[in-house]
């Protein structure tokens, strides 16, 4: 499995000194969801539009909303699979760059499996895989994310 956390603080932690006040972001990609991106690479779905509020947790105040962010795209006989998925405390387009970042750096060809922190994660920038297209709502922390993460090769369309 892929993980990253995106740390409030960048002091020198290890994963057990990880408390849920420090982290401002999760990035997840299971194994299967890493396969599925590599043998579907060329359309990608961004989802950003579930959020939810947190209610009876005692590490979050009361009503504090988390975003849910979706990546996703379609296999060879047009089912919906998941790539990858995000939860952020807020979507602004620095949590949306770092959470792609990670998803487009996790499907580096030669990326292995690990836990990691932001600053751990380290790949070769001719592995890496990009999107042929992506499409994702016309927000502009996410329309900003997509222009800074992808490179000129993937195209942006709008739903």
């Amino acid at each position: 499995m892929h993980f990253a956390f995106r740390l409030v603080e960048n002091g020198q932690r290890g994963i057990k000194d990880i408390k849920i006040d420090d982290v401002e972001g999760l990035y997840f990609q299971l194994p299967n969801m890493h396969a599925n991106f590599q043998a579907f690479p060329e359309l990608v779905f961004i989802d950003t539009s579930v959020k939810q509020k947190c209610r009876g947790l005692e590490d979050f105040d009361d009503g504090a909303e988390l975003f849910l962010v979706v990546i996703s795209g379609l296999n060879n006989e047009g089912q919906n699979i998941i790539f990858g998925c995000g939860i952020l405390k807020e979507l602004t387009r620095e949590a949306l760059c770092w959470l792609l970042d990670n998803f487009r750096k996790s499907n580096c060809s030669s990326f292995e499996h690990a836990i990691a922190l932001e600053r751990d994660i380290t790949t070769l920038e001719d592995e890496i895989v990009d999107p042929e297209v992506i499409i994702s709502d016309c927000s502009e922390p996410v329309n900003t994310a997509v222009e800074v993460v992808f490179t000129h090769k993937t195209s942006h369309l709008y739903c």
